[in-house]
């Protein structure tokens, strides 16, 4: 186990020099990092709101049947207050 401590300490003291030294390495660390979190939401909305998947397209069916339902429900009311007599 404290091999394992030993090899993180030195990989971070290393970036640690490097990033004081030059700091070109802090900014880019920072943008590497920056385009990494980028690329993992770029992926979560490919599979969220990709149109062959069929999870989306299940809730996107059933968001429809739902309002249409709603729309129905609304509609029989409606009319059913104009067409009667007062």
């Amino acid at each position: 186990m404290t091999l394992y401590y030993y090899t993180l300490f030195s990989l971070f003291s290393i970036l640690a020099i490097l990033i004081v030294i030059d700091r070109n390495v802090g900014a880019y660390i920072d943008l590497m990092l920056r385009f990494g979190v980028v690329q993992i939401k770029r992926l979560i909305w490919i599979i969220r709101f990709h149109p062959k998947n069929p999870i989306t397209r299940w809730t996107l069916n059933w968001r429809v049947e739902r309002m249409t339902r709603q729309l129905e429900k609304d509609l029989e009311i409606k009319t059913k207050n104009s067409t009667e007599e007062k």
